[in-house]
């Protein structure tokens, strides 16, 4: 009899815990993680970065100074170290991030599949971390975000919510995610996390982390990439196997698995044509977006063509309109190049085999109309912050070089110096830089 009651006991309770779940509120976590800081790097720095040496390498100190100046804020996901939610009222300073999530909630309007309701239930964060082109710091920016998404996660279980994780990493923010993996039980039962979607844009595919994308711990994974992102492949110093890759490629100790997606993004528009005796041809034409056009706004300083037919608007921005139109096609595939017409409101999906590069099918759907894209569009440009100068970032750079110089110099004098063990030495080397301070020959 009493084996009898613990069956029915246990039947109860685990019958009370399914409706608990199922009647408590759906939430989404979007987490934006950006990639490394654009290096400013001599051949000595990546010799040490090759070594995973950088502790005082001037390319460490300059990247430091970049990394919190705010005009690396301006134009892409990016705010403070760890992890924070991105405000967007009250708050008079536009930046990337506010654009961003101005973006998705706009799209998340016009969905006619989506209720008022429900668009308020998505909760926007970024994770900052050092940025730096170096394994051992993105280990250590994994086990940071680990730690905190488990914290988050508790917090909100314990106000009646039912969390759901999607995860954006752009280029090596794409490997922060994945090396969570590192910190997290193999075993589905025992695993502390799980990742309902990740995102990687322009994510360098390295032999280290490829394999733990089949961890449990990620349940969906989306792998956009482009023809034209260049960087994405030349990182050769923060792997030991020559070069990065642009996308997932099965070899003998690893199989693609069936939960990851990869799509190559194309955009196409109308270009018409001079031809003599002023006669005009249109012909469509294919553009591949750049490394900084699938993270950064159109008022990114450097790196952003305006005549691109996403302008201003990052790839990142269409991604989860992407995807749900991928879901919505079941018949697709698990290799796919989309390209996008805005100009004619239609998405093109070709599903490829990719042991010979042949097109099996072609889908085409609704894209955005000209009405609703341009209100997408025009939620981003009200968030576009107002001092935009494109000699700020060069500045910063200046200053950053200077600084970096002068604190290499002070941190090779404490490392022989006791008074330096004790702080207290005159030349400061224990305290942050002094912004306030100008460069030689700068004014503030």
């Amino acid at each position: 009899m009493k084996i009898v009651f613990r069956v029915l006991f246990l039947i109860l309770f685990s019958t009370s815990t399914l409706n608990a779940t199922n009647d408590s509120q759906e939430v989404w976590i979007n987490v934006f993680i950006h990639g490394i800081i654009r290096p400013v790097v001599t051949i000595g720095d990546m010799v040490k970065i090759s070594r995973q040496n950088i502790k005082n390498s001037r390319y460490k100190h300059i990247t430091k100074y970049v990394r919190r100046n705010d005009i690396s804020h301006r134009s892409q996901v990016i705010q403070e170290i760890g992890l924070h939610p991105i405000k967007m009222e009250p708050n008079p300073d536009n930046n990337g991030s506010r654009a961003m999530v101005a973006v998705f909630k706009k799209i998340k309007e016009l969905n006619p599949n989506q209720t008022a309701e429900q668009s308020h239930k998505d909760l926007y964060y970024t994770f900052g971390w050092s940025g730096l082109l170096s394994y051992s710091s993105r280990q250590k920016a994994a086990k940071f975000l680990y730690k905190k998404l488990i914290r988050l996660v508790e917090q909100l279980k314990s106000k009646g919510l039912n969390p759901k994780i999607r995860i954006l990493g752009f280029s090596h923010g794409g490997n922060v995610t994945v090396q969570m993996a590192n910190f997290d039980p193999w075993n589905k039962l025992k695993s502390k996390l799980t990742i309902n979607e990740f995102i990687a844009l322009g994510m360098p595919v390295q032999k280290e982390n490829d394999v733990l994308i089949r961890h449990p711990m990620f349940e969906k994974v989306y792998h956009f990439y482009s023809n034209g992102d260049i960087p994405q492949k030349l990182d050769f110093v923060s792997t030991d196997y020559t070069f990065s890759h642009r996308r997932y490629q099965a070899r003998q100790c690893f199989e693609i698995p069936d939960k990851l997606t990869q799509i190559q993004v194309q955009f196409s528009k109308k270009s018409k044509i001079k031809r003599p005796g002023n006669h005009k041809k249109s012909r469509v034409i294919t553009y591949d977006p750049t490394h900084v056009e699938m993270w950064s706004f159109g008022w990114s300083p450097t790196g952003y063509n305006n005549k691109s037919p996403l302008y201003p608007l990052p790839t990142a921005a269409i991604t989860n309109h992407l995807i749900e139109l991928i879901k919505a096609n079941p018949t697709l595939g698990r290799n796919l190049v989309a390209n996008v017409n805005p100009s004619q409101e239609i998405v093109t999906f070709s599903d490829l085999n990719w042991k010979n590069h042949r097109t099996i099918k072609d889908i085409t759907v609704p894209f955005l109309s000209h009405k609703d894209y341009n209100e997408v569009r025009q939620a981003a440009w009200t968030r576009r912050p107002v001092d935009q100068t494109k000699l700020d970032g060069k500045k910063v750079v200046n200053k950053a070089i200077y600084f970096a110089t002068r604190q290499r110099k002070y941190h090779k004098h404490c490392a022989s110096n006791l008074e330096c063990a004790s702080k207290n030495c005159n030349h400061h080397c224990y305290h942050e830089i002094d912004e306030s301070v100008s460069a030689p020959g700068q004014t503030n």
